[in-house]
């Protein structure tokens, strides 16, 4: 009977709580370079290009981390394949409309957070097309 309470509870907490719990952002800086996808409603791949230092959504990209360091959320969830997906060292960052979830993997050990951020994609200047 104890045995099945502390499951319980485990499985409360791993579900429940932590997916609640607000944390930071798992990029502490941009890496130099970034790749963009950006993607068809179906999924398909409609372009991919290197984002120079000096581009416009580089430089959002840049300003978004620094206002929005903390409120991120441990992410459980699997999502279809975002508009647009930025690829860097071990880092993956998909932008929907109005959520961002940054996958991060370091040492073996993997993170996935996310954060509503209405407007995601007008603020990085991302255009859907």
């Amino acid at each position: 009977m104890q045995h099945s309470l502390c499951r319980l509870v485990f499985l409360m907490v791993l579900f429940f709580i932590l997916p609640g719990c607000d944390g930071e952002s798992p990029l502490k800086e941009l890496p130099s370079q970034v790749i963009l996808e950006s993607y068809a409603p179906n999924g398909e791949l409609i372009s991919k290009r290197i984002l120079p230092m000096d581009d416009a959504v580089y430089l959002n990209l840049i300003s978004f981390f620094e206002m929005q360091r903390v409120g991120w959320k441990v992410n459980v969830t699997s999502y279809k394949t975002a508009p647009f997906i930025l690829r860097a060292n071990n880092t993956i960052i998909r932008c929907y409309q109005d959520l961002m979830v940054i996958d991060t993997v370091d040492s073996g050990s993997s993170k996935s957070v996310k954060k509503v951020v209405p407007g995601l994609l007008l603020k990085l200047s991302l255009r859907v097309e």
